[in-house]
């Protein structure tokens, strides 16, 4: 694992995999860090079949810096994918998500779209009501009890 400092912020993460195979970013939904269960197995089996992948903690997930430095968590976190993959000099970088990473994916590719090959993503989730709906999902008995 090693640390980095991308617009502010120290970000977690590991790159595994042969130096030359082609990149690819796995970005963990929900607020899960890269070490979840799955996650590092997932990374393998695409190590598995030929790439580099780069496992990391978003802002406020895991070992990386709980920052406030976008209007959106979102907008934050894409912020952050795209610095990490510009520090780490990776190019034409696949980009690979569910639920958050889903959406952090996609706005990731659209701040940087010479630099993405591919997208895989699913089980998206975001926009106003589907954002409220996962707030009472992580939130709602803490809410519910106060």
């Amino acid at each position: 694992m090693a640390r980095i400092e991308v617009g502010g912020l120290e970000l977690d993460y590991e790159l595994i995999g042969d130096e030359g195979a082609p990149p690819l970013m796995l970005t963990p939904g929900g607020r899960y860090p890269r070490d979840t269960a799955g996650v590092p197995e997932l990374g393998r089996i695409f190590v598995d079949n030929g790439y580099r992948v780069l496992l990391w903690d978003r802002p406020g997930c895991g070992a990386s810096d709980i920052g406030f430095t976008a209007p959106t968590e979102s907008v934050m976190n894409a912020n952050a994918a795209v610095g990490l993959i510009e520090a780490l000099g990776l190019r034409d970088v696949t980009l690979v998500g569910g639920s958050a990473g889903s959406r952090i994916s996609l706005m990731a590719a659209i701040r940087m779209p010479q630099n993405v090959k591919k997208i895989a993503a699913w089980w998206f989730s975001g926009g106003p009501i589907g954002l409220a709906g996962l707030a009472w999902f992580y939130c709602g008995d803490q809410v519910a009890a106060a």
